[in-house]
Order: structure tokens, then sequence, then C-alpha cells
């Protein structure tokens, strides 16, 4: 599913299975392996899965395993679940440049090869001159066996790019690097926010659990 143009969407009770667009970093469809969300247009998701099935080994995008969102916004609601999603960045859902908001969804063992085994947030620029380029709100969300070099579960880059995260649980989810469940890079105008969260046996093969550098 491709959204342009301005467009707004809305997709209630789906299901994505084993979708995959071209995974090379030149590729110009290398955004969300099921949806990719453009410049200025909207989409809300609910009721929904997306997942992988053994059927499909390699990655199914290169920027997002299961959604790519750039310069838009996105609101995930109640009951959406991400299952062994894979790209290179954000095994899940990629975020660039973008307004998003998840609340009570599901990620569980998706996989990135680089950052974010379940999401990535990413801001262009480097200076908040026109506000914060990447804002990502999650409520209530559980995050279990995801898997990346940096940030098992989550990866907030440097940047304008903020994240503010409540009342979810991160179980079982590993770094081959650093951030077991989380991974952020310090900036003036980027920061992450955990608030009321609940994190058990996340590892990094380099240490063990949160911070820029550690283990959450």
């Amino acid at each position: 599913v491709y959204l342009a143009n301005n467009s707004k969407g809305e997709i209630d009770g789906a299901t994505f299975t084993d979708n995959t667009v071209a995974n090379s970093a030149s590729a110009k469809g290398a955004y969300g392996g099921s949806l990719y969300v453009n410049t200025g247009c909207s989409m809300s998701i609910t009721n929904t899965i997306f997942q992988r099935t053994e059927e499909i080994t390699d990655r199914m995008a290169y920027l997002g395993g299961a959604i790519g969102v750039n310069a838009a916004s996105l609101t995930i609601g109640e009951n959406v679940s991400f299952v062994g999603c894979h790209a290179y960045d954000a095994g899940a859902v990629y975020v660039k440049d973008s307004q998003v908001q998840i609340k009570g969804a599901t990620f569980n063992s998706n996989k990135a090869d680089n950052r974010g085994g379940a999401i990535r947030a990413f801001a262009s620029s480097k200076t908040a001159e026109k506000g914060i380029s990447s804002e990502l709100m999650i409520n209530d969300s559980y995050f279990s066996g995801n898997i990346a070099l940096d940030g098992g579960a989550l990866a907030n880059d440097a940047n304008a790019s903020m994240m503010y995260v409540n009342n979810c649980q991160f179980t079982g989810n590993q770094a081959d690097q650093y951030g077991g469940a989380f991974r952020g890079e310090t900036h003036t105008y980027s920061g992450a926010f955990f608030n009321n969260c609940k994190f058990y046996n996340n590892k990094t093969y380099n240490q063990t659990s949160t911070s820029t550098n550690g283990v959450a």
C-alpha cells in the first residue's frame, strides 16, 4: 500500500503477510514492506496484523519491514501486531521526519540488521529551527523478542527527534552491540523519555538493558 499526494487513509481489521519491496539502499521502493506513508499524508491503523512467515527468509524492506513513514503522520491504535518482520533498519516501523502515535500495539520477534529491531526514529534536520522533525509517542504497548545490531526494540537517532514511551513493557529484546531494549543518541534537539515502563531480560552481547549505549 502506497499513500501519496497529501491523501488520508484508514486500515481496520486487515492482515498483511509476507509482503516485500525492494530492499537495497538505492531502491526507490525501499520504505515499508506492506505500507509506505509518504510526504504530507496521514494513516490510521487498528485491529491489524503485519507478519512474516518462514516462507520469507530475506528482508521485507530496506527501511521498515512492515511500515515506512516519511514526512507524514501515522496513528497505530488498539490491537495492531507486528510479528517476525525484518528490514535493514527498523524491523517493523521506520519513522523519518514524521509524527507517529502508537497505543496498545504488540511488537514480537521483529529484526533489524542495523538499528531498531521494532522501531527506528530518524530526523534529517540537525536543528530545531523548523520544530522537531520526528516525534514518536508510544503508549501501553508490548515489545518482546526483537533483535537488532543496536537498539533491540527501539532506536532514536540524533538530530531533531523526540521519543515518548509510557506504560510499555520490554521483554527479551536483544542487541549485538548497544541497547538491548533501547538505543539513543544525544543531541541538543533530540531525546527519549520513558515513564512507568517495565524491562525484563533484555540483553546486549556487549553489555546487558537501556541507556545511550547500554542494556535495558
